[in-house]
């Protein structure tokens, strides 16, 4: 898997950012986006902020309202998990990258269609964006994505880790990428989306969850 951060894939986060689309239905004015944990065909609750899973196969269901794409940090640490909640998350000093939480040159890219339903986990180095743009002939989704017309459901399988951090120690591959069964460790999950704002050039934080994953 190539994990450069490509000048394409800067561009479509950057395209992300300035678009929202959807309307407001189901969801109250504050709600962008949703995400569920399932396995075993059963939504699993979050209670304050963890959700326990067994240590096989799961998906990470995904509704958006307001917006098409979330950003996401799986991560063994807590570089964005700890970032306060008052402070907008996708603020970023151009002069030092590593202090910057959400921003498009962090982002790892993935297979189309979730071919590999691989999770990617890494320190504060790595994010993700996971989209949907009916315009586009490639997401990062599982297929089959369901748009209505108030909201789009899109799915993410996850069957294998792939430890970012791992492979940069240069482990042995079945270090780094291997079933999920084979797990030790929690995983902070963290998702946010932005609103940026064409005449002030300023990208606004406008939702963000985050929860801890811990396998049983």
């Amino acid at each position: 898997m190539n994990f450069k951060i490509i000048i394409a894939l800067i561009a479509l986060t950057s395209m992300l950012s300035c678009k929202s689309t959807k309307v407001l239905s189901e969801a109250d004015s504050e709600t962008y986006f949703e995400v569920e944990v399932i396995q075993n065909g059963e939504s699993i609750s979050i209670q304050d902020q963890m959700v326990s899973l067994e240590k096989a196969p799961f998906k990470f269901q995904i509704t958006f309202y307001q917006v098409d794409h979330v950003y996401v940090a799986p991560s063994w640490g807590k570089f964005y998990y700890d970032y306060p909640d008052s402070n907008n998350i996708f603020e970023c000093d151009g002069a030092n990258y590593d202090e910057c939480r959400f921003f498009a040159g962090k982002t790892g890219a993935q297979a189309s269609f979730n071919t590999g339903k691989e999770l990617l986990v890494g320190d504060g180095s790595y994010q993700q964006v996971w989209f949907y743009d009916p315009e586009m002939d490639w997401h990062r989704f599982d297929k089959g994505v369901k748009v209505l017309d108030d909201k789009t459901i899109a799915t993410m399988t996850v069957e294998h880790i792939y430890d970012c951090d791992g492979r940069d120690q240069q482990l042995p591959k079945n270090e780094y990428n291997y079933p999920i069964d084979q797990v030790n460790k929690e995983i902070y999950m963290v998702f946010a989306t932005s609103d940026y704002n064409k005449e002030t050039k300023l990208t606004a934080e406008v939702q963000r969850e985050k929860f801890t994953i811990r396998f049983k």
